[in-house]
């Protein structure tokens, strides 16, 4: 899974991208502003984490304008201490409260990954290759979602 950190606290940001790199995830770092608006811009990713510094409107400002030009991406939105982050039209997918632990990162990304992949291929269809001996002569279909999954398996 390919993603973008999105801050204002490099060493906050670094820390979490070790973390989330151990998990085998890619990241890329960027701060809130110019350089983020690039990258978003310029570079599809899988999930964005948007960590809400002072100003939070500058973020919250930025992130409803790329939900404006078209971007579906899920956000995970990392919110200050003492703040309810819970703000209405946002663009948020999903809110973090700090402090957090990497657990608790890891399983805020881990379960908006599983619901990005549900939501972009509901049928979680693959293909069989149609020239496999084996499938001809057993009629398997050359195109399976979950349901024949299921009856494939029972063999």
């Amino acid at each position: 899974m390919n993603m973008l950190l999105l801050g204002g606290y490099k060493l906050l940001l670094k820390a979490l991208k070790l973390g989330l790199e151990e998990e085998g995830f890619t990241v890329d770092v960027a701060n809130v502003g110019p350089d983020g608006d690039n990258k978003v811009r310029t570079t599809s990713y899988d999930m964005l984490v948007l960590d809400l510094v002072p100003p939070l409107e500058t973020a919250l400002t930025l992130l409803a304008t790329w939900r404006r030009a078209g971007l579906r991406t899920p956000v995970l939105a990392l919110t200050p201490e003492g703040t309810d982050g819970e703000r209405e039209g946002a663009g948020v997918t999903a809110w973090l409260p700090k402090p957090f632990g990497l657990d608790d990162l890891l399983d805020r990304v881990r379960t908006l990954a599983g619901a990005g992949r549900r939501h972009d291929n509901p049928a979680l269809e693959m293909l069989v290759p149609a020239a496999t001996p084996l499938s001809a002569r057993n009629k398997v279909p050359t195109r399976v979602n979950s349901k024949s999954l299921l009856e494939v398996s029972s063999w």
